[in-house]
């Protein structure tokens, strides 16, 4: 798991989607909104199209950083 304040682009980020525990939204962190503080998340299967959205940091359930291999 990756905090919040050493996020960084290209983290994945985990939202809640649902009622149901298992089911979520992920997407990728692309920056921040120097405005309104949310995040900028590039998405897929958003209003069925990949695109960029905002998204409140204390929306989210998680984050990871994947490892690519030398």
């Amino acid at each position: 798991p990756v905090k919040t304040s050493i996020i960084q682009r290209g983290d994945i980020v985990i939202f809640p989607r649902g009622n149901v525990a298992w089911q979520g939204h992920v997407g990728f962190y692309i920056g921040t909104h120097t405005e309104s503080g949310k995040w900028i998340i590039l998405g897929g299967n958003q209003n069925k199209e990949v695109k960029y959205s905002l998204f409140s940091p204390t929306r989210s359930i998680g984050i990871r950083r994947a490892i690519v291999p030398e």
